[in-house]
């Protein structure tokens, strides 16, 4: 399998079945990538090191008011800080509640400006909890819902599915179903043919039977950024659906999409991005 724009093409023929209307299901929450350093107990070490002899630290003194920190202390607490800040946004990013909201986001984001441009008029997100529901009913219901955003298709919409992976360790991959060049595209930050192969089959059985049989899908395979640490993963994920987004509202459904994202991706970029996502959760927790 060559895992580029132009790879492989699988013709895959939908089944419908038509759901009824949602109910609220209670959400679970699933680490990704806790084998990687970063996630799961990582420690930092943060040695003082004083240059400034103003800056050493100084006994206290009892008196009337509180004792004042000396300056060292107070960059040592600020760096603490900054560096637990990171390690919870780390754990956070791996988070399915976490990828769903940051992805909601980035779809209400991406919406206005889809249907003032004669773009992408509908964006969706697939909450990846609902792909593991066992009860075939209840999968179907909950990821349609009662927007029916497979079941009666439209030619202007994308639809944005993370997808949460255990064939070694667990692993977020994403899937878009896009409904304007009838495609699905599956990327999988690895890069590597058994986690593709795993999000294809969870694709074809969870949500291919859903999607209206007026459209025919292909399968396409996205290759765009090589993950090279162990926890980026829903980042990347989250970062490709955004880059996709913006090459796809400024393209008509006809016009050849071949590249759809940048063949790199700077760290710095990463590090915006998950803190970007880190942000979107903190403020859709402090909001609710």
């Amino acid at each position: 399998m060559e895992l580029d724009f132009g790879g492989q093409v699988t013709n895959y023929e939908c089944v419908v079945e038509k759901s009824t209307n949602v109910e609220n299901a209670g959400d679970s929450v699933t680490n990704s990538d806790t084998n990687s350093e970063g996630v799961g107990g990582r420690t930092i070490d943060l040695p003082l090191s004083v240059d400034d002899p103003e800056d050493e630290v100084a006994p206290l003194t009892l008196s009337a008011g509180r004792p004042k920190e000396p300056r060292a202390t107070k960059k040592v607490k600020a760096r603490k800080g900054i560096e637990e800040t990171k390690v919870l946004a780390h754990q956070l990013t791996s988070l399915d509640g976490c990828i769903f909201v940051a992805a909601l986001h980035t779809a209400h984001q991406a919406q206005t400006v889809g249907q003032n441009r004669g773009g992408v008029a509908e964006i969706f997100v697939v909450d990846p909890v609902y792909l593991g529901f066992k009860v075939e009913a209840e999968r179907k219901r909950m990821i349609d819902t009662e927007l029916q955003i497979l079941s009666k298709g439209a030619s202007g919409r994308v639809v944005f599915s993370p997808v949460n992976i255990q064939v070694d360790v667990a692993h977020w991959c994403g899937a878009i179903v896009d409904f304007r060049s009838c495609s699905i595209w599956i990327y999988d930050p690895k890069q590597k043919v058994d986690y593709i192969d795993e999000v294809e089959d969870i694709m074809k059985s969870s949500v291919v039977p859903l999607i209206d049989p007026a459209f025919v899908f292909d399968f396409k395979y996205s290759s765009a950024w090589l993950q090279k640490d162990g926890y980026n993963c829903g980042v990347f994920i989250v970062k490709w659906f955004e880059t996709y987004l913006k090459v796809a509202m400024h393209t008509v459904p006809e016009e050849n999409r071949s590249a759809l994202t940048p063949q790199q991706i700077s760290d710095k970029d990463i590090e915006k991005c998950r803190y970007e996502m880190f942000e979107t959760v903190c403020l859709d927790i402090f909001e609710s």
